[in-house]
């Protein structure tokens, strides 16, 4: 891992959440850091394009709250979609 000013280290001496190099692990399985990173920028660009062209109406804070729950569901499952 590069060491540079963005650089975050994760504490996690048991490795449940990261490797030995402090990447975390992900759905993908991908361990080089260069090949994650372009995997996760077009997996985000995908997701903003969805939105773009299905906007999610929200009239009130509370829609906006599930919507935020949704979404990190879908983040932490790696689940592409809504579902209806």
């Amino acid at each position: 891992m590069e060491n540079n000013e963005n650089s975050y280290h994760y504490l996690d001496p048991d490795f449940k959440y990261t490797d030995k190099n402090g990447l975390l692990h992900n759905l993908a399985n991908i361990q080089n850091e260069k090949v994650l990173l372009a995997f996760e920028s077009l997996k985000v660009t995908k997701r903003v394009e969805e939105f773009l062209e299905n906007p999610i109406k929200l009239r009130i804070l509370t829609h906006c709250l599930k919507f935020i729950i949704i979404c990190f569901k879908m983040f932490i499952s790696g689940q592409d979609k809504l579902e209806p």
